[in-house]
């Protein structure tokens, strides 16, 4: 509501009907202000006069639009014609009295939006500055704040005792699903499920994160995800690094045992040659001190029964089998090499 609606009201105009309560109650007050002035008698000495009024408005609620209006009918009261001038004054005073600069930004954030147009455009530098370092200070609380919250939701999610990390999928990938289900506004809910990886509760059931469809979620200001993603993203990563690295490390100790168990039973499977029998062989044979002897011996057993039955008619066919084997896992290991 504008400013000449107001005087319309103030001096009996009637109120539109769109109007709201508050809208209303603003004008009310900016119509007792006029009032209460107008009701002090001319006789009365300019500085009582002012005195009278100030005390009659010191119940004012400053209202957008009844601001400008308040200050106007202000300076009809006030002694003299210096008004503008000593509120300036005033207002400096204040300011250098032993204020430090982040008392000036407070000073400028409480007060500014109760001053009017031409007031706060004489302080506008100072006004956007205590509101940027205003902003600034809100920001760096809720920085620290994320930083502490995830922490601790991290920490709750890797001190469960179930907690599995597929050590195949990539680390950074599951710091991403824990920062996507924490940006979801998931908490101390955060687990994972029978595949290892980062999950969520959801309609009864458990969610993968890299699962979840982003629409059912509210959007997350670009900005905010930004600097989410700046202070927390790491810190994640650093938590979850140990527990990911037992993970693999377990992970690898049973992929070993699997691969050792396979070759010490190469013999029972089948008397012929297959790529299983050289990917099993293989696999074993990587990593360890002499590779080449666990070849040799892989490739014996899977001749033992062939050599039992006396399958072969001579020495001569064993060392021919034996190298045409060999000849099979070296062309399997250059096709491993190239890929």
């Amino acid at each position: 509501m504008s400013y000449d609606i107001l005087k319309n009201i103030a001096t009996g105009q009637p109120i539109k009907s769109s109007a709201t309560p508050r809208e209303v109650f603003a004008s009310k007050q900016l119509q007792n202000a006029k009032e209460s002035l107008d009701s002090i008698p001319n006789t009365v000495q300019e500085k009582e006069r002012y005195k009278m009024w100030k005390r009659s408005t010191r119940d004012w609620i400053p209202h957008p639009d009844n601001i400008e209006g308040m200050w106007d009918i202000e300076e009809q009261a006030y002694p003299g014609t210096s008004f503008k001038q000593d509120t300036v004054n005033k207002i400096n005073r204040e300011l250098e009295a032993s204020l430090s600069d982040t008392e000036k930004n407070d000073y400028f954030q409480r007060n500014a939006p109760q001053w009017p147009q031409w007031l706060r455009k004489k302080y506008k530098p100072d006004i956007d500055a205590g509101r940027l370092k205003a902003e600034q200070r809100v920001l760096g609380l809720s920085r620290v704040n994320n930083k502490v919250e995830t922490r601790d939701i991290v920490n709750e999610f890797v001190s469960a005792p179930n907690l599995y990390l597929n050590s195949t999928v990539a680390k950074r990938v599951h710091s991403g699903d824990f920062f996507t289900a924490v940006k979801y506004g998931f908490t101390t809910e955060i687990t994972t499920d029978e595949d290892g990886r980062v999950a969520v509760p959801l309609d009864g059931g458990l969610v993968p994160v890299y699962a979840l469809n982003p629409e059912l979620f509210p959007a997350v200001d670009p900005r905010e995800e930004y600097i989410l993603l700046n202070d927390t993203f790491k810190m994640i990563d650093d938590i979850i690094d140990p527990y990911y690295s037992k993970s693999e490390s377990d992970f690898k100790l049973v992929e070993k045992a699997n691969k050792r168990q396979l070759y010490e039973n190469i013999d029972t499977m089948g008397d012929k040659f297959t790529d299983q029998h050289v990917n099993i062989i293989l696999d074993y044979a990587e990593g360890q001190p002499d590779p080449e002897d666990v070849i040799n011996r892989g490739l014996s057993k899977t001749m033992s029964q062939a050599i039992d039955k006396d399958v072969y008619n001579s020495s001569f066919d064993i060392a021919l089998d034996f190298v045409s084997k060999w000849q099979e896992v070296l062309s399997t290991l250059k096709k491993r090499s190239e890929a």
